[in-house]
């Protein structure tokens, strides 16, 4: 089991995307609006009276810096992949918030408005607006099709890439290791070794698979899987550190546009709940985890919020006036 970076992060440009006050502000807008969303469908599928929700609800409660913070270092025109634990990345790439929410609602609510027309009560929709694909229940199944649209941006020229997300157990699955394997051997052009696939493939790895923990599900090194594959970048972050994401990501996308190939990242988290709301939060996971990763130190949103209050970025008055945005 790993423990959370403890490293002090300066607010200042990373890389070659400047986040300033305002977008920082934003980042943990949406890290509270996530959180905020899937609060109110636990509360849903969880009530007597269950008004809205036609099924269960598979939330990211603990994910939040790892889907927004991989949503924000993404550019126009780069199509995602989602897991059912993206919420916040949904929330970013569909955005404003109130459009990109009432999507999410529609479909678990299983409205005839929704991207499924009402044929699904669950995360299994798409927004084609945003270049957002369609999670199917096949984990991992997303992975290739991010092959084949890296491959498409490639033959076209375009400087984009295609973003797969899938969680630790997702990957053990022989699906996800033929699209990293095709991803890496995938050639268009042959004649020009400067031409590979601009694909990103992003694991989340929040130690548990359902009901099963890391330490039974994955034999060796996740991180070493990713290596075997010959990309060339491959990083492993912190998952509860959004700067940290959103610096692995715009790092690899750099590199994935460059022509230089696919590359990985593992971001290390945890998933604070059971796998789905039907369930009892320590229904598998011990309870004395669970109230540890809620700490200070370890929640994602905590710890960003804490950060901004520490650099003089956020204030008691502004941090009221962004929940009441949200709540709007």
């Amino acid at each position: 089991r790993f423990s959370p970076c403890k490293e002090e992060r300066e607010v200042s440009n990373i890389l070659d995307l400047p986040l300033d006050r305002e977008k920082l502000l934003e980042i943990y807008t949406f890290m509270e609006a996530t959180r905020g969303v899937e609060d109110l469908l636990a509360q849903d599928v969880k009530s007597q009276e269950k008004k809205h929700c036609v099924g269960t609800a598979y939330l990211a409660t603990g994910h939040e810096a790892y889907s927004v913070g991989l949503a924000f270092a993404l550019e126009e025109g780069d199509t995602f992949e989602p897991s059912h634990r993206d919420c916040g990345a949904r929330l970013v790439l569909g955005k404003p918030i109130k459009r990109a929410a009432l999507r999410h609602y529609l479909n678990y609510f299983g409205k005839a408005t929704s991207s499924t027309r009402g044929a699904d009560g669950s995360s299994h929709h798409h927004d084609a607006e945003r270049n957002i694909g369609t999670f199917i229940s096949h984990m991992g199944a997303l992975a290739g099709v991010a092959v084949g649209k890296a491959y498409t941006f490639l033959l076209e020229g375009k400087k984009n890439v295609a973003v797969a997300s899938f969680g630790e157990g997702a990957s053990t699955c022989g699906r996800v290791q033929e699209a990293l394997n095709l991803a890496g051997v995938l050639r268009p052009f042959k004649d020009a070794a400067d031409k590979k696939l601009p694909a990103i493939f992003l694991c989340y790895n929040n130690q548990w698979a359902e009901s099963v923990p890391l330490e039974e599900e994955v034999a060796g090194s996740l991180r070493k899987r990713f290596e075997s594959y010959g990309f060339g970048y491959v990083d492993e972050v912190d998952g509860n550190d959004v700067l940290a994401v959103y610096e692995a990501v715009r790092r690899a996308r750099l590199f994935s546009v460059s022509g230089k190939g696919p590359s990985a990242i593992l971001c290390n988290t945890f998933r604070v709940g059971p796998h789905g709301q039907h369930e009892a939060p320590d229904k598998y996971i011990p309870k004395g985890d669970i109230e540890r990763w809620k700490g200070p130190d370890r929640d994602p949103i905590l710890r960003f919020k804490n950060h901004l209050y520490e650099k003089g970025l956020l204030t008691s008055d502004l941090e009221v006036k962004i929940k009441e945005l949200i709540q709007t």
